[in-house]
């Protein structure tokens, strides 16, 4: 599983980071998945190595702008580019009306390739290599995360095969299909006895939650939690008006109780700069607070990072896009 980062900012954009947006890639497949889409997704887009027509699924978490107003300009360029490829948007109640209210009044008619579903709690997607479930979450507004489940796979043991001098050959389909075989040789074999089963991998893109205790069951399921930490603890009790958002405290105090294995921060607050100032909050504040009550591997996103979630369930940083 790829995953990039085209914004991690919280409410606003900052000019460091954009607002809310990941691009994920199921391995060996060329679409890729579009978990929200804040303003100026799309110039994230146009920056990365990700091309507009293989986007072919849209995940919208909640209806809040900073991680829906970029998803008009978007389909406004895909228009322009006379890119025609299916595309399935998947949002919240609301998501329909609010799409055709934009096309009437702006004069902007909707492609009949674009396919829209208003999702709600437990709802489940499958397609050919992956599975999607929903998860209500508790935001201001109707906000839900993804729990996104590879299918499991299998493949033919060549080593066994070799060992037992079983050349390549037709026979490999049989395998696949888990058939009783009889080699030239007369011995006779069993498919199933020269398959591998790949474990499937799993993660969770959360959308704004004020309580990622709720999704503790799906966590112990889950290789990776994506998940905001928009505050520190220390700037959240200071707000005079509290905000229906996580701090990095709870989350990492959620991901230690579940035992999770991988973690990344996002939809940091747009106070936090990502060079140290004496004006403003530092990043390394929430990477510090993360830290305090979490062992487990974790990364605060920045903008264009690359994450890879591999077969043996660890996660790399395969580096910045722009080098940050």
């Amino acid at each position: 599983m790829e995953f990039i980062f085209l914004g991690t900012s919280a409410g606003k954009p900052t000019k460091e980071r954009n607002v809310s947006s990941i691009a994920l890639r199921i391995e060996q497949s060329g679409e890729w998945l579009l978990f929200d889409c804040g303003e100026a997704t799309q110039h994230r887009i146009m920056e990365s190595d990700i091309h507009f027509g293989k986007i072919e699924k849209i995940f919208i978490t909640h209806l809040h702008g900073d991680h829906l107003f970029g998803l008009f300009g978007l389909l406004s360029t895909r228009n322009m580019l006379d890119i025609h490829s299916p595309l399935e948007i998947y949002a919240p109640k609301g998501i329909k009306e609010l799409l055709k209210t934009i096309s009437v009044i702006s004069q902007w008619n909707l492609q009949e390739e674009i396919k829209i579903i208003e999702i709600g709690d437990k709802d489940k997607f499958i397609f050919p290599d992956f599975e999607i479930e929903t998860i209500a979450l508790k935001h201001s507004i109707e906000s839900y995360a993804f729990y996104i489940k590879e299918k499991e796979k299998v493949k033919i043991d060549e080593e066994k095969l070799k060992k037992e001098n079983i050349p390549p050959s037709p026979i490999y389909a049989k395998i696949k299909n888990k058939e009783k075989i009889i080699l030239e040789d007369k011995r006779e074999i069993d498919g199933r006895d020269y398959l591998i089963t790949i474990p499937p991998r799993s993660a969770i893109i959360a959308g704004d939650n004020e309580d990622p205790f709720i999704l503790l069951e799906k966590m112990k399921k889950s290789d990776l939690l994506i998940h905001e930490a928009t505050y520190t603890k220390e700037v959240f009790d200071s707000l005079k008006k509290k905000q229906k958002h996580t701090t990095a405290e709870i989350l990492a105090q959620s991901a230690k109780e579940a035992n999770l294995k991988n973690l990344i921060a996002t939809h940091i607050s747009a106070r936090y700069s990502l060079v140290k100032k004496e004006s403003s909050h530092f990043v390394g504040e929430i990477e510090e607070e993360i830290s305090r009550f979490y062992d487990g591997n974790f990364f605060v996103a920045k903008d264009f990072d690359k994450f890879y979630l591999n077969r043996d369930k660890n996660l790399i940083f395969y580096g910045n896009l722009k080098g940050c």
